[in-house]
C-alpha cells in the first residue's frame, strides 16, 4: 500500500503510478470518499489528480471519524 509521503511524490512528479497502484488508489479513494467520488471518473483522472483525491478523500474521511 502506498505511504502518502509516495503520493506527495507523485504530486510532485517525482514518481509515476503503476497500473496496479492507481487500481488501489481508486479503491482507497472510494472507500474513504464515501460515495463523493465516480469511479469512472476517477480511471480518467492523471496520476496527479488521483493521488490528490486519494489525499483529500482520506483526510476527509480521518476529520469525520473525531
Amino acid at each position: 500500500m502506498l505511504e502518502w509521503s509516495d503520493l506527495h511524490a507523485v504530486i510532485n512528479s517525482d514518481r509515476k503510478l503503476t497500473q496496479k497502484e492507481r487500481e488501489e488508489i481508486i479503491e482507497r479513494t472510494d472507500y474513504a470518499g464515501e460515495g463523493s467520488y465516480n469511479i469512472d471518473e476517477l480511471k480518467e483522472y492523471s496520476d496527479i489528480e488521483l493521488a490528490k483525491a486519494c489525499i483529500s478523500a482520506e483526510n476527509d474521511y480521518a476529520l469525520s471519524q473525531i
